[in-house]
């Protein structure tokens, strides 16, 4: 059996969401006991300016939400 690569996974479900939605954020991957648990992908497809800047600042704030956890 091949072990996938986390990045390589990453990059073909981003570029696969940028295919559909307007804007998708960086995605993150989040780890347990040091082994990838699951990747945080945030996509909107409203394509306005407005909306996006407005997604990147929930995303943002969701990731900084787990920072402080930790």
């Amino acid at each position: 059996m091949e072990r996938l690569n986390v990045q390589e996974v990453t990059g073909f479900v981003k570029s696969r969401l940028e295919e559909q939605f307007a804007y998708v954020a960086k995605p993150v991957t989040l780890y347990n006991n040091g082994r990838p648990l699951f990747l945080f992908m945030f996509a909107v497809s409203n394509s306005s300016r407005t909306a996006q800047a407005l997604a990147e600042k929930v995303s943002t704030h969701i990731l900084r939400k787990r920072e402080n956890a930790r």
